[in-house]
């Protein structure tokens, strides 16, 4: 994990590098700043934390974790495409960030236009559990056993708009 922590602070700090055109980067007494669109504690917040300790390591300059948690990550979002334009501002977020603008009549960013790219952070997956009560042993059976038994079974989920 450290390795990954340490290979993905350096790839941040030279694309952000690469990406100044020769301006100086970071600015002399400026802090970078990590916007992490959810509630401290959980695994985002802690892999931007990791991140950022690397980052301001590497830098040298003072990297703050910012916890702007709610809306299905637009909060945060929204925070970072106000922000400056000067790389000072990041988003460390998840692939929920893909989804938005097809759940929204009117989306509420362009990905594309409104942001810039610079690295994965990490990988992981969505796992469907179930209590080992239920009779299912894969997704077909369990459809199968909710559409034979309505309103036998609860879910529960990050909350509306959300990859759950």
């Amino acid at each position: 994990m450290r390795t990954l922590v340490r290979i993905l602070a350096l790839t941040v700090a030279s694309l952000l590098a690469t990406t100044a055109q020769g301006q100086t980067f970071p600015l002399p007494g400026k802090t970078v700043r990590i916007v992490v669109p959810f509630a401290p504690g959980g695994a985002t917040d802690l892999q931007a934390r990791l991140i950022g300790q690397k980052l301001g390591e590497s830098l040298g300059v003072p990297v703050i974790v910012d916890n702007k948690p709610g809306a299905s990550t637009l909060i945060g979002s929204r925070e970072v495409i106000k922000a400056a334009p000067d790389g000072h501002t990041l988003l460390y977020t998840i692939a929920i960030i893909t989804q938005l603008q097809h759940l929204y009549k009117t989306p509420p960013f362009d990905l594309f236009r409104d942001f810039t790219a610079l690295t994965a952070g990490a990988i992981g997956g969505t796992v469907l559990t179930a209590h080992s009560a239920v009779p299912a042993n894969n997704l077909k059976e369990l459809v199968a056993y909710a559409k034979a038994n309505p309103g036998k079974l609860n879910y529960a989920s990050f909350g509306a708009g959300t990859t759950a």
